[in-house]
């Protein structure tokens, strides 16, 4: 911390260690270079000046402090205070965050070579795409492993098995150095989902993984940073306790939301929350209701610019519902307008709602599937079979390449709570009778927006697990149809 004892040669040389400032004078706040800010001492006086739009300010300071590279100035004879706070360009953020994840890289190579006799690193560094893994490939004895982690702390379980896999085919190719294993160093919740995730693959997919978990605590032996857990048994997917079912019960809609519904209901839905409901145009959240002091309350607007409706706001309101009209819809005159590119999976989801059988004419719609959680997560449709079996429907416009993961996450999920009989107790297909067989998983988007190694992922899933792969056409927006069904992973009885 600095006061008005420091020099001003000292607060100037704080000053240059940035090049560019954001200046906050409590009412604005602009930015600066550090050329367009002056601290001098004149006549025993700390005076501060700097460029606006005004022209030059010139300020006697009463008070300074530097604390965590920011200034704050306060102002002689006024009650204010001006602050400092330096501006990080785009390329010097990232490079702190390389060396950053760098440093962990290192430090996981580290603990590596400590607890695991004979591990040897031969190369260590981040993936070329993205930083966002460490890859360590090393010796280990006479053969040759690679490890890796997600440094960014904000890839998916599903993402890092993808990675894994990918890596390990590569590495696996080689006629010198092949790698048959990789190692997946993650945090205890990450390593627990993949361990649970590596369950659903055949036996000799998960035999080329090995999950590391890292022990944040003081470890119980010396050199102990990692613990590595046990593969566990497609069998003991089915035990212990499971997460609530959160089902909501069938609401009655606001008398807002059923105005609107019943004005425009081939392009308008709605989704119910514990707080009250949503209000999608073609899957675009545009307006929600909260019940608040017994009172029904609205906002309107897209994404996070949500404006309260009243009399005075019920005009913009109006106009929001005439440009999602306009631009959400399959020949809008601009396909470069937010609204037509934004959340383009929930559109599709939206249509597929409105008629599931579009898709696959055996299957019925939950009425409530919207509301229907597995855990924290919301599967894109669930829906039922003619002969009541149950139907995981994974929507993607764009290919992604965990997709086939993701997609067998949830069917654990679903079908640990199928075997407990809660699916069935709750109702989710009214008086439908859910069949005592595993569920299926769909797997749904446009030709194009399928990822090239579907196939290679799909193959890695146990046998027991049924995959169906539906093409869509690239018009979807318009109408949908099936162009191509092709069954990835044929199941077997269990």
């Amino acid at each position: 911390m600095w006061n008005l004892t420091s020099t001003s040669a000292e607060l100037r040389q704080e000053l240059a260690k940035h090049n560019e400032w954001l200046l906050d004078d409590g009412n604005k706040s602009f930015s600066l270079n550090a050329n367009e800010i002056s601290i001098s001492s004149i006549d025993g006086s700390l005076w501060l000046r700097f460029l606006s739009d005004e022209g030059l300010c010139e300020q006697i300071v009463e008070h300074a402090e530097v604390a965590d590279g920011r200034f704050e100035f306060a102002l002689k004879n006024e009650d204010s205070l001006i602050r400092l706070i330096p501006r990080v360009r785009a390329f010097e953020l990232r490079e702190g965050v390389e060396s950053a994840r760098l440093e962990r890289v290192n430090g996981i190579a580290f603990d590596l070579t400590k607890q695991f006799r004979g591990f040897k690193p031969l190369r260590v560094e981040l993936n070329e795409h993205g930083g966002r893994f460490a890859e360590i490939f090393a010796q280990k004895g006479r053969g040759f492993v690679a490890a890796i982690s997600d440094v960014s702390g904000a890839v998916s379980h599903e993402a890092i098995l993808a990675k894994a896999f990918n890596w390990q085919r590569k590495l696996g190719r080689r006629r010198t150095r092949s790698v048959k294993t990789v190692w997946i160093v993650a945090s205890r919740k990450t390593a627990r989902a993949l361990n649970a995730l590596c369950a659903c693959l055949r036996g000799g997919e998960a035999g080329k993984i090995r999950i590391l978990e890292l022990n944040k605590t003081e470890p119980v032996q010396a050199n102990t940073k990692f613990k590595e857990l046990e593969m566990r048994r497609f069998s003991s997917l089915w035990s212990g306790r499971l997460p609530r079912l959160a089902c909501l019960e069938h609401r009655r809609s606001s008398e807002f939301a059923a105005s609107i519904l019943a004005d425009r209901p081939e392009t308008i839905d709605r989704v119910f929350s514990a707080n009250g409901e949503t209000l999608r145009y073609r899957g675009l959240p545009f307006a929600r209701t909260r019940s608040v002091r017994n009172a029904e309350q609205v906002w309107f607007g897209i994404e996070k610019n949500r404006i309260r409706l009243n009399e005075d706001t019920r005009p913009e309101f109006l106009d929001l519902l005439e440009n999602l009209k306009t631009y959400r819809t399959h020949n809008a005159p601009n396909k470069q307008h937010e609204y037509f590119s934004a959340s383009p999976e929930a559109w599709l989801e939206s249509e597929l709602r409105k008629n599931i059988r579009q898709l696959d004419p055996n299957l019925f719609l939950s009425p409530i599937y919207n509301q229907f959680r597995t855990a924290r997560e919301k599967i894109d449709l669930l829906a039922l079979r003619r002969d009541g079996r149950l139907v995981i429907v994974e929507l993607k416009v764009a290919p992604d390449r965990e997709m086939v993961f993701q997609a067998v996450d949830y069917w654990r999920k679903v079908e640990s709570q199928r075997r407990r009989g809660n699916l069935e107790r709750a109702r989710l297909f009214e008086n439908r009778e859910i069949a005592d067989k595993p569920t299926i998983i769909y797997l749904a988007a446009p030709t194009l927006g399928f990822h090239n190694e579907i196939e290679f992922f799909a193959r890695k899933v146990k046998p027991q697990i049924e995959i169906v792969r539906f093409d869509l056409a690239e018009n979807w927006r318009e109408r949908i149809s099936v162009i191509r069904r092709a069954i990835l992973n044929p199941a077997q009885e269990l």
